[in-house]
C-alpha cells in the first residue's frame, strides 16, 4: 500500500517482490490466518479515508504517513463471512465502474493519438514538398540553459521571481503546477537567462527531455534552472516561436534518440539543438500550419476534457459504493453481534 502522496492505493502482490520507501507491505500476523480476507483487507483500505487519516502530516511535498502513524490505523473487521460477502458485491459493482474508467481512458488516449497524426502528417507533408532547410543556430539570438539556485528547493518561496523547471515545460502547454519562486537577488545572480515573451522553452535533461512549449506570459519575469533550454529567436516573422515548438515536438522521437547518447543520463547538448535543420517556409505557410494544429489541438483538448469529466464522474461513485458497502458492513457487522 502507497502512505506518501498516493495515499492508500492498494494491491494485492501476486509474487515476491521489493519496493521503494513509499510502498508499505502488510503481511498478516498468524493469529489472524483464517479471519481476515485479503481481498477484503484491500477494498478496507481503498475505502479508509487516508487524506483526513494524515491531514496532520502534511509535507512540502503533500500528504504521507509514518510507520507509527500507519500501525495505529483502525480496521473494521466483521466476521469472514460478512466479509467474503462484501467483496463478492464489491467484485460486481466496482467491476462495472472498472470498465467505465477504461473507456475514458481510452477516449483520452484516443485524443492523444488523434492530434499526433495530425501533427506527423502536417510535417511530412512539408518534407515531401520538398522545402528547404536552415540551421536552427542561425535564426536565434539565444540557445541556452540556465542552472538552480544555491540552496536548490530549500530556498524555493511561496512568491517572488519565478523559476521555470522542466516540470512546467509539457508538450505544447506550460504548466504553473508545481512553478518554484525565487528572490530578486538570487534571481540577479540568473540574469543571463531571463524569459521573455515568445521564448521557446526546451527540456534539455532526465525523463522529460524533449518535451517543449512556448513560455506563457503570465509567468514572466522569470528564470530557467539547468533542466530548461531557452530558444529565442531573431526574428519572429521569420520564424514563428509556436511554428518551431510544434516542429519540435513534431520531431521528439528523433530528439529522443539524440538524448539516449548521454553517458549518464539523457540530455540533449546545445551544439546539437542548434545544428537542428527546422524548415524554410514563408510565414504565411507557418501561419496555415500552425492553424491548422490549433484546430487539430483544440478538438483534442476537447475529448480530453470530456474524458476527465467522466473519470471524475467514475471516481465519485467508486467512493460512493465503497462507502455504501462498508455502511452494509457496520450494519451487518451489529446484526450478527
Amino acid at each position: 500500500m502507497s502512505f506518501k502522496l498516493t495515499l492508500g492505493r492498494t494491491a494485492i502482490a501476486g509474487c515476491d517482490l521489493c519496493t521503494n520507501e513509499a510502498i508499505a507491505a502488510l503481511p498478516l500476523l498468524s493469529e489472524y490466518d483464517g479471519k481476515i480476507d485479503l481481498g477484503y483487507l484491500g477494498l478496507y483500505c481503498c475505502f479508509f479515508d487516508w487524506d483526513e487519516y494524515a491531514s496532520k502530516d502534511e509535507k512540502v511535498l503533500g500528504k504521507t504517513l509514518n510507520k507509527k502513524k500507519l500501525a495505529e490505523v483502525p480496521i473494521l473487521l466483521p466476521p469472514l463471512a460478512v466479509q467474503r460477502e462484501i467483496v463478492e458485491r464489491l467484485e460486481k459493482e466496482l467491476g462495472a465502474v472498472d470498465k467505465m474508467t477504461k473507456g475514458f481512458e481510452k477516449i483520452a488516449a484516443d485524443a492523444d493519438a488523434l492530434f499526433k497524426a495530425e501533427l506527423k502528417e502536417a510535417f511530412e507533408e512539408v518534407k515531401r514538398s520538398g522545402a528547404e532547410t536552415k540551421r536552427l543556430g542561425d535564426v536565434c539570438s539565444k540557445i541556452g540553459s540556465g542552472a538552480t539556485p544555491l540552496g536548490g528547493k530549500s530556498t524555493y518561496l511561496e512568491e517572488g521571481i519565478s523559476l521555470i523547471r522542466s516540470q512546467n515545460v509539457l508538450d505544447l502547454t506550460f504548466s504553473y503546477q508545481g512553478l518554484a519562486h525565487i528572490s530578486d537577488k538570487q534571481a540577479e545572480k540568473l540574469d543571463g537567462v531571463s524569459v521573455k515573451s515568445e521564448d521557446v522553452l526546451l527540456n534539455i535533461t532526465g525523463d522529460s527531455v524533449a518535451r517543449c512549449c512556448v513560455v506563457d506570459d503570465g509567468c514572466l519575469e522569470a528564470r530557467v534552472n539547468q533542466h530548461v533550454a531557452i530558444i529565442r529567436l531573431k526574428d519572429k516573422k521569420q520564424v514563428s516561436p509556436k511554428f518551431l515548438s510544434l516542429y519540435l515536438v513534431a520531431e521528439k522521437d528523433f530528439l529522443l534518440v539524440e538524448a539516449q547518447k548521454g553517458s549518464t543520463r539523457k540530455a540533449l547538448t546545445k551544439s546539437f539543438i542548434e545544428d537542428i535543420e527546422i524548415p524554410k517556409l514563408e510565414f504565411s505557410e507557418q501561419s496555415a500550419i500552425v492553424a491548422k494544429l490549433d484546430a487539430a489541438l483544440e478538438k483534442s483538448g476537447q475529448l480530453k476534457t470530456a474524458a476527465e469529466k467522466g473519470l471524475e464522474t467514475c471516481a465519485k461513485l467508486r467512493k460512493a459504493i465503497l462507502k455504501e458497502a462498508f455502511s452494509y458492513c457496520v450494519e451487518a457487522t451489529e446484526d450478527k453481534e
